[in-house]
């Protein structure tokens, strides 16, 4: 009778060790959230490092990512205080991210103060080119104006940007 009274003891003793262990769920979401983690921000940086290497900066690639193919980076926004009888000059660097070779043909913009230099500016399939312009400001006061960019692509490809700049008189 001992024996068989060691017999079942030994077996509850066996049973109790081969179990597995339960895992905490604290534990397991916890390490979810760190493989998760992980994974996004590697996937962020090469999605970043792609981008620089394909168009320079992310921006371009988010433009490229829109659908759109030309586009003004970083347009000069505030030229600063103008004389009257004075011009404001700046430039715009334009992004072509198509497969064919844009030329900026023409102009438009809200005002006739302003003018655009060296048309046309031939800019390369996948690169970017520079676009001058001047402003010759009609009267005193702060000023905003809209300029718009045209290709002659055929599917008619734009672009816009604004300026800002005080006149002041002489």
């Amino acid at each position: 009778m001992d024996r068989d009274v060691e017999t079942s003891d030994a077996r509850e003793c066996e049973s109790e060790s081969s179990r597995t262990p339960t895992a905490n769920p604290s534990v397991t979401w916890k390490a979810w959230v760190v493989r998760f983690l992980t994974v996004t921000t590697v996937a962020a940086v090469c999605v970043v490092a792609l981008s620089y290497l394909r168009f320079g900066s992310p921006w371009p690639a988010v433009v490229y990512l829109q659908g759109r193919s030309f586009y003004v980076e970083k347009p000069p926004s505030d030229l600063g205080v103008v004389r009257d009888d004075d011009e404001a000059k700046a430039t715009f660097v334009v992004y072509n991210m198509s497969s064919t070779d844009y030329n900026v043909v023409g102009t438009n913009s809200d005002c006739s103060c302003v003018r655009i230099e060296d048309l046309p500016v031939r800019i390369p399939r996948w690169s970017k080119g520079e676009v001058r312009f001047r402003i010759k400001p009609g009267g005193e006061g702060r000023e905003k104006r809209t300029i718009g960019i045209y290709t002659d692509c055929p599917s008619f490809v734009s672009a816009y940007a604004n300026v800002e700049y005080a006149c002041i008189a002489r």
